[in-house]
């Protein structure tokens, strides 16, 4: 099962700086007086803001789901992570990952590098990492850079709420809304309508979205037959067309679905996911369903850095022809 844990920094076992301790030369050369660290905003994090994690025990990955700056704790994606055994016991697994971070700063020639190790309890014993900060001085692009560890930061957070992802989803909700996620009626009507076969919509997709939009939106979402036909609708273009909007809005049906159903059910999501693959007979090796969301969206991004590409590309034929 997975795990929502929240975290807040704790300033009096950090050890964090605004300032990476850099040497004079490499400032001279940039003309700053004072090279920055990622934390140099901390006045505004220490007593506010409450990080989120999901922790994935059984497929052991991390994931920060909050909107909070990353480089905070370097969980940038859904992170692999380890199980140390050694330090383990009975009530509490701790788990780490390695990660990094790196970019082309002020001044020029440069490359910073950060690297973080993250250690998380699945418990209440809290997060640490420790960044450590590199720079390549003098580093020319299409050269491999020749890093020196100038700096280490290192940052605790207690663990302030752990609860299962399910409890996640209950916690807060008008009963008349759990009632209907688990109404037995609802979830068989809502399975018969899975299991039909896909038919191709009366309208278009594009005319469909504000619907969908706006079902996601209130509290229609949470009635188990209205979900399972809109997620029926999305099917067939997701079987048989290629279209990346399309597949973001069937996966998110789909997500909801299988959410409300491994409540209903009293499982894991992971299997709770199977079960509705099968009733809606799309088989787990379908490559739109490996990717996932995360997939769909790196694959939105790539198509809209394609067509930004493209865009720039017209514009200076159309000014070199304006030149001529």
């Amino acid at each position: 099962m997975k795990k929502v844990l929240k975290f807040k920094i704790n300033l009096k076992k950090s050890k964090i700086r605004k300032f990476v301790k850099v040497p004079q030369n490499i400032l001279k050369k940039g003309h700053i007086e004072k090279w920055h660290s990622l934390f140099y905003d901390f006045d505004k994090v220490k007593d506010k803001i409450i990080f989120r994690f999901e922790l994935d025990e059984e497929n052991k990955t991390l994931q920060s789901i909050d909107h909070y700056p990353k480089e905070w704790h370097g969980i940038f994606k859904k992170e692999n992570i380890k199980f140390n055994e050694e330090f383990s016991s009975i009530n509490e697994n701790l788990y780490s990952c390695r990660t990094s971070k790196w970019w082309r700063p002020e001044p020029d020639n440069t490359t910073e590098l950060y690297r973080y190790i993250v250690t998380i309890s699945s418990a209440w014993g809290g997060l640490k990492l420790t960044a450590e900060v590199y720079l390549a001085h003098p580093h020319k692009i299409g050269n491999d850079p020749k890093f020196k560890l100038f700096d280490t930061f290192e940052i605790v957070m207690d663990c302030v709420d752990n609860i299962s992802s399910d409890k996640v989803l209950l916690r807060g909700l008008d009963k008349k809304f759990i009632n209907k996620i688990l109404s037995k009626k609802s979830m068989n009507d809502a399975i018969k309508i899975l299991k039909n076969d896909p038919k191709k919509p009366k309208a278009m997709f594009s005319r469909r979205v504000q619907k969908y939009d706006v079902f996601l939106s209130y509290n229609d979402r949470f009635d188990l037959v209205k979900l399972a036909k809109n997620l029926q609708e999305l099917k067939y273009e997701f079987l048989n067309e290629e279209s990346l909007l399309a597949d973001r809005y069937f996966l998110t049906f789909f997500e909801t679905f299988y959410t409300f159903y491994s409540v209903h059910k009293n499982m894991d999501l992971s299997k709770a996911l199977m079960q509705v693959l099968t009733h809606l007979n799309i088989s787990a090796a379908n490559k739109k369903i490996t990717e996932g969301l995360d997939g769909v969206r790196e694959r939105l991004k790539e198509f809209v850095r394609a067509e930004v590409d493209e865009l720039f590309k017209r514009k200076r034929k159309d000014n070199i022809k304006i030149v001529k």
